[in-house]
This record gives structure tokens, sequence and C-alpha cells, in this order.
């Protein structure tokens, strides 16, 4: 069962990657926003799919990281807004990883909480890929034991990146959202800032990759982790319901199991 599964995600894989360059080299973009103040160049085209290109101060190795991060806490730690700028990042969970021939792909859920009163939380799910250095993809899709949430929306992105000195990336990314009606506009602006607000991510949240000295046992433990796996002291901090226990994230005010206080520690 779980080989056919990574065959059907490879199958999608390949699908939406092929789509996104056929967009990219075969349909007409028209220029929304120049970048003459800004270095980031923004252009939609007929078919909804909104396309950023950008020349950004930082290593390739090091963008490549970012996106290709799946792992909630460290996103909590360099991005305040979600991925794709829908609004603030309440929830992220790998579901299912799969090993393929050119790295992992991740099975991922996430709920995004728009700023707008108007509009409910919006839900994901779907395959996540990367490419070491060159590429990086998500795309919604169903999965055979998860069940879809209300509120599921469709989206797919593909984000190319190449180097052109040490410390200079060039980045394309192609997005299409679907809503279902619920967003009536994309915010251009928040498109456009995106890739921007990644460059300064990047030159200054590199330490959210290290891992961090457990205040129990000292030992090392692995960057995406909220608490350490052998004394189980948490990273940030923990829940003040015993029954609950569960550990926050960084920012955390209350519980996001079960809504209670929290006791910060390691800040």
């Amino acid at each position: 069962m779980i080989e056919e599964n990574n065959n059907n995600y490879t199958e999608i894989v390949n699908k939406t990657f092929q789509k996104a360059k056929y967009y990219s080299e075969k349909t007409k973009f028209d220029l929304i926003i120049d970048g003459e103040q800004t270095n980031v160049q923004l252009f939609c085209n007929n078919k909804n799919v909104y396309k950023t290109e950008a020349i950004l101060n930082v290593s390739v190795s090091l963008f490549y990281k970012f996106q290709s991060d799946v792992y909630e806490n460290r996103i909590y730690l360099w991005d305040t807004y979600a991925r794709f700028g829908l609004g603030k990042l309440i929830y992220m969970k790998v579901l299912e990883t799969f090993e393929v021939n050119d790295g992992q792909m991740f099975y991922i859920e996430f709920i995004i909480k728009p700023d707008s009163f108007l509009y409910e939380p919006r839900y994901f799910q779907g395959i996540h890929w990367s490419r070491k250095n060159k590429v990086s993809l998500f795309k919604t899709c169903k999965h055979l034991k998860y069940e879809p949430k209300e509120n599921n929306c469709q989206l797919f992105y593909v984000s190319w990146f190449n180097e052109i000195e040490q410390s200079q990336t060039f980045v394309t990314e192609l997005i299409k959202f679907n809503f279902g009606g619920k967003l009536k506009k994309i915010d251009v602006d928040t498109l456009r800032n995106r890739l921007n607000f990644l460059e300064s991510a990047c030159k200054n949240f590199e330490k959210v990759y290290d891992p961090f000295k457990c205040s129990g046992c000292h030992k090392n433990v692995q960057s995406h982790l909220l608490k350490c796996l052998s004394c189980h002291v948490e990273r940030y901090g923990k829940c003040n319901d015993l029954s609950c226990n569960e550990p926050c994230h960084f920012d955390d005010e209350t519980c996001k199991k079960c809504g209670q206080p929290i006791t910060k520690i390691n800040f």
C-alpha cells in the first residue's frame, strides 16, 4: 500500500511540475508589478496563475532550506505568515513521509487563518516535494487514509531557484489558488512582498535550523522538535493542565490543544 501511495504521489508531482513548466513557458503572462521600487516582478496569465521573479541576496542552499521546510515549529520561527501570504499559519503537521529516488516526499496538512474576519480558516492537504537546491513543489491532493476537512482549498505551487553566485539566487515562483469562491481577490502586494520577506528571513533566522541544547539532559535536540526525546523537557514550555501537558511554540500564550494557559521556559 505504501509503495502504491508513493507511485501515485510521484505521478501527481510529475504532472504538477509539467503543468507548471507549460504555464511558465507556453502561456502569456502580463506584467502587474514591474519591480522598479523592489527587486520583484509579478505577472499573471489568463488562467489566474501568478508568477513572481526576483534576484535574492541569499545562497541557494539556504533558500532551499526554507522552501523545503515542512515542520511547523521552524516555520513559526521564521514565517509569521504562512508561505503564500494567505493569513496566519495556525497548524501544520507531516502526516506521512515517502522515500523517493531524489529525496523525500511529505504528505502534509496545514491550516491558515485569514487576516479578515470575513473568511473562515482555510485547510490544505497535499504533497510536498523538493529537489536539492533546484525546485520545491506543493500540490493539494487526496489521501486514502485522511479525510479532507471542511473549507478544504486547492493550491499548486512551484518554485525554481538557481544560483547566480555564492550569495545570490534567481527565484521564479508559480502559484495558483482555488478557494471555491471564498476569496474574490488575490492580494498582489502580499505575493510581491513574499520573496522579499523570504530574503529577510533567510538572512536573519538561519539559527532556527541549528539543534537546541536541552535544559534537562543537555543533549542536542533536532531543530524541528518541541521537546527532548530523551528526557521530555520542552523547548519553549508546556500547558499548565497536567492532563494535557502539550508542548508550546515560542510565541504561544495559550495551549493550542485545550486553550489553557502555558508555562514558558528557555526564553
